[in-house]
C-alpha cells in the first residue's frame, strides 16, 4: 500500500467530529466556514474518489496539536468494467 500524508499543527479537530469529517455537507466549525465559498463537499469527494481506486482515506488529530489527513492507495488498483 502507498500512503500520502499531509500533518499540521494548530487547534486541532475534536474526536467527535472525526468519524464525520468525509460526510457530505458536514462542517466541524460552523463559526469558521464561509457559506459562499465552502459547501461541505471537497472531503466527502477525497473519500469517494479513494474508495474507486480500492483506497481509503483517514485522520487523526489532538486538540492543540498535530492534524494529520492520510490518503491509503491500493498497492493494485481495481480496475474499471
Amino acid at each position: 500500500m502507498n500512503v500520502v500524508s499531509v500533518s499540521n499543527p494548530g487547534a486541532g479537530i475534536e474526536a467527535h467530529h472525526l468519524p464525520r469529517l468525509f460526510d457530505r455537507f458536514y462542517r466541524a466549525d460552523q463559526a469558521r466556514s464561509d457559506g459562499a465559498l465552502s459547501t461541505g463537499l471537497g472531503l466527502a469527494i477525497v473519500l469517494s474518489i479513494m474508495k474507486l481506486h480500492g483506497g481509503r482515506a483517514e485522520v487523526e488529530s489532538t486538540l492543540q496539536g498535530q492534524t494529520t489527513f492520510r490518503l491509503l492507495f491500493a498497492a493494485h488498483p481495481k480496475r474499471a468494467a
